[in-house]
């Protein structure tokens, strides 16, 4: 069976990873809280990754989002998961998302699975998780090249 699909995708969901990983090494403990708007740079990295196990899933029902969430009535740094807690849970997720890849064949995305009635293809899933995380490492991008910090390189 082909893998031309599956490789090529693991190949891209590789190169976010390590931009994300460049995201977390770079930006400062002060910043790790910083906001704007509503906006929270460790918001924005929790988010990019529980999404990553939401697509990773044969159907939406049953996701689990925020757990990792402290208490809302606190201060920004009891409510917000830490960059240690973050990247457990990237690794984590990481290694779901190659487990599936390398267990699975091209014509295994050319199906469907619950997420069907909004992404009709497996594949199509996929090309917008790392579509969707694009999007999210160009935010964390523009805010270290705002904020004069290392900047995060295209992979």
């Amino acid at each position: 069976m082909s893998r031309v699909l599956c490789d090529s995708l693991m190949s891209q969901f590789r190169s976010t990873w390590r931009m994300m990983d460049q995201a977390m090494e770079e930006i400062d403990d002060e910043r790790w809280l910083w906001g704007v708007n509503g906006w929270t740079y460790a918001d924005t990295i929790y988010h990019l990754i529980i999404t990553q196990e939401f697509y990773i899933r044969d159907k939406p029902e049953g996701m689990r989002w925020g757990s990792l969430y402290g208490d809302m009535e606190r201060m920004p740094s009891e409510y917000y998961p830490t960059r240690e807690v973050l990247i457990d849970y990237k690794e984590i997720i990481e290694s779901k998302v190659e487990d599936y890849l390398c267990s699975t064949n091209d014509s295994d995305l050319l199906g469907t699975d619950g997420f069907s009635e909004y992404l009709p293809t497996i594949h199509e899933k996929l090309l917008y998780l790392v579509r969707h995380n694009a999007h999210h490492i160009g935010e964390l991008t523009l805010v270290h090249r705002e904020l004069n910090l290392g900047r995060i390189k295209w992979i």
